[in-house]
């Protein structure tokens, strides 16, 4: 069984003399209390019956999870629902928490350094150079209280409790709990009624972020140059095209973002993908709302939408003609506008993987969406397409413009200019010249770009295929020459038929074995490239496949998989075995 609550509160409600205090109070929640006085009595029995305990602290959420065995579900409701009730922590406990904290802190700054992710660092970068008083600027400081010399122990338990009794209202909370062998749904809702309606709320607001939304996010001088290099933590070399949209938290049924983004991110024939791929400059291109599951770059007052380009070594000494591809193809898009039979296709693809794919009984992040979605949506609303909004769409392609596009670069290779100094991230501004915002402003739409076409692929039909009674249970050997071995098995798995096909080289190559296995994958690598754009449509509709090096290293596997209704596996096994020499 497991246990998810969300708290409307989170680091963009630090107050400003006490930057990290969501955080501080997260980890505050289950030490000791004058309720529970041994430190540790709820993670302690949670621990002792073989389950898992964890906090997260948001921008503008705090959760807390648990999981146990059912049989002590109740057991651990209890102590945990008293633990978000007016009940009160030890000033003692706040002392000793906070030495902690300091110990591990440098531990982590250390770890940051060394670890943290591009994406999490330019998050970090973005926070930086966010305009002063903005709430998102806060996102640094998530650990600030131990560093912060200025708040002796008495004034921080003074704060955390007025922050909690402000905050830490039952009617800003949500809980979800899900159980599955043993109890029921009306013993689960009997378990909350019993240990979660003392809970009280004070009905006070959230904080007011009004003056925020729909603004710029950056106004800073060091915004303004828009064109960063940023050195990574590994070696690879990305390009980041981002916009700050107004927030889409009541446009989840039309999911504005997700179409545009699903344009751009295709891999199909015609698409920004392909392009880049033929001429060498780029290797892969995704794209969607920038946000870590942190509300960092998708919350109540803004959007983080991006664009990012796996360069090349080609591409990168080119990012000009990389950028000049992007617009162009953002071009199209904007000048052709939304499109129903796009959206229908998105409608039938959401509702396929909601049913068959997605995995959608995890409390931990329910418990969250339950803040965004009526209560008829909680379950579909992140996954779903409920309505058609053509405005809402071209009210976003308006706002992707050059000129308001954040673009960085993350290399190694250049003379470093400015150290961001909470977790050293060096990088340097180079200023656009306006030659390139003109022209990206007004160029056309390469004529190999095109949206994407009508998808074939899809499917209504989830009835099962017939298996003949002859069908062996193990694999038949179908062809067999001087050159290789084909064995073929066919599985069944409602509502997808997978096909085997199990390929081994006969070859004469049998010595230095480990320089034969890595041409042998680099070769299953090109395959897999050359057929991106003929199966992309299949593997959007469901449709999957795998082409791989076998274990002893002597031949290749093919897997496929997908719906029965309209995968055509002689199409498919065609286009694969067509690049076969």
């Amino acid at each position: 069984a497991s246990c998810g609550l969300c708290v409307r509160v989170g680091s963009f409600n630090d107050p400003p003399e006490v930057p990290g205090l969501a955080h501080f109070l997260q980890r505050m929640i289950f030490i000791e209390s004058e309720k529970y006085p041994n430190e540790n009595d709820f993670k302690g029995f949670i621990s002792l019956h073989g389950g898992t305990t964890y906090g997260v602290t948001d921008c503008e959420y705090t959760r807390f999870y648990f999981d146990i065995s059912e049989t002590h579900l109740l057991s651990a409701l209890v102590p945990f629902s008293i633990s978000f009730d007016g009940f009160w922590i030890k000033k003692d406990a706040i002392t000793r928490e906070r030495k902690i904290v300091f110990l591990m802190l440098h531990v982590h700054i250390e770890f940051q350094l060394n670890s943290s992710s591009n994406k999490h660092r330019m998050e970090r970068l973005l926070s930086f150079i966010a305009r002063n008083g903005h709430p998102s600027s806060k996102f640094l400081r998530g650990n600030s209280i131990p560093l912060n010399n200025d708040i002796n122990d008495d004034k921080l338990y003074e704060e955390v409790y007025k922050f909690k009794k402000h905050h830490y209202s039952a009617h800003r909370m949500t809980l979800a709990i899900q159980a599955i062998i043993i109890l029921s749904l009306d013993t689960l809702e009997q378990y909350v009624q019993l240990c979660f309606n003392s809970l009280s709320s004070n009905w006070l607001p959230s904080d007011d972020f009004t003056e925020f939304k729909d603004g710029d996010l950056f106004e800073t001088d060091a915004s303004q140059k828009t064109f960063k290099w940023i050195k990574p933590i590994n070696h690879i070399s990305q390009l980041h095209v981002i916009w700050v949209l107004p927030s889409l938290l009541n446009f989840y049924k039309s999911k504005p973002s997700k179409y545009i983004s699903w344009i751009i991110e295709h891999k199909g024939n015609g698409s920004l993908t392909s392009y880049l791929r033929k001429k060498m400059w780029g290797l892969d291109v995704f794209c969607g709302n920038c946000d870590n599951n942190n509300d960092f770059g998708y919350n109540s007052m803004y959007v983080l939408f991006e664009i990012i380009v796996e360069l090349t070594e080609e591409g990168l000494k080119y990012p000009r003609k990389v950028l000049n591809a992007i617009f162009s193809f953002m071009n199209l898009i904007r000048r052709m506008g939304p499109q129903k039979s796009i959206y229908n296709e998105l409608y039938k693809i959401g509702n396929n993987n909601f049913r068959f794919f997605s995995k959608h009984n995890d409390v931990f992040d329910l418990c969250k969406g339950m803040h965004f979605y009526q209560p008829c949506d909680y379950l579909t609303g992140k996954h779903i397409y409920f309505e058609y909004n053509p405005e809402a769409i071209q009210k976003c392609l308006n706002l992707l413009m050059p000129e308001t596009a954040k673009i960085m670069i993350f290399n190694n290779r250049f003379k470093k200019n400015i150290v961001e100094p909470h977790i050293k991230i060096i990088y340097k501004d180079m200023e656009l010249p306006d030659e390139w915002l003109n022209h990206w402003k007004s160029i056309e739409p390469l004529s190999s770009f095109h949206l994407p076409s009508r998808n074939k692929f899809l499917t209504n039909n989830f009835s099962f295929i017939p298996i003949s009674a002859k069908a062996s249970k193990y694999p038949v050997k179908i062809n067999n020459d001087s050159v290789s071995e084909i064995w073929f098995c066919p599985k069944f798995n409602w509502p997808v038929c997978h096909i085997n096909l199990h390929i081994v080289s006969i070859s004469h190559l049998q010595f230095r074995k480990s320089k034969n296995a890595a041409l042998l994958q680099m070769y299953c690598n090109v395959i897999k490239y050359l057929l991106l754009d003929k199966l992309y449509p299949a593997i959007t509709a469901g449709f999957s496949y795998e082409i791989d090096v076998n274990e002893e290293d002597t031949g290749i596997i093919i897997q496929i998989s997908g719906f029965n209704e309209n995968l055509s596996v002689s199409l498919c096994l065609n286009r694969v075995l067509a690049k076969l020499p």
